[in-house]
């Protein structure tokens, strides 16, 4: 693993293929559900699709598709990649989303290691592997 060079391309990239990923997910919803699959019940299941998504591939694996795709790995800045940092990372991502991802991809930018504000709170990076 490198450190956390300026990943911030491949992470773009990274976070549009899972977001193509959860789109189809999304489009199977009616099929799977019905009429509710686009309906309130769709929504707040695939909201927990997506985040349990995020959640157990970077705790399990330390990366989604998308950043496995892209060479790309979440580790601790220091320790262990844990539970607790994985789960700040995911709940972050709320934010970092804001303005369809500017606000994260801004962090990302102006911050020396290149961490979104979800990294910065969990204390932890992206790096190329």
């Amino acid at each position: 693993m490198t450190t956390s060079e300026n990943v911030i391309g491949s992470r773009v990239i990274a976070i549009l293929i899972d977001g193509a990923l959860l789109l189809m997910v999304s489009f199977m919803m009616p099929s799977l559900f019905g009429a509710n699959g686009y309906g309130a019940t769709g929504l707040v299941l695939l909201v927990v699709i997506g985040v349990a998504y995020f959640f157990l591939a970077e705790l399990f694996y330390g990366q989604t598709l998308g950043k496995k795709v892209m060479n790309l790995r979440v580790v601790a800045e220091a320790g262990s990649l844990t539970a607790s940092k994985v789960a700040l990372r995911t709940a972050f991502r709320l934010v970092d989303g804001f303005f369809f991802g500017l606000v994260g991809l801004v962090a990302t930018i102006a911050s020396k290691k290149h961490q979104r504000i979800g990294d910065m709170v969990a204390r932890t990076l992206v790096v190329r592997v």
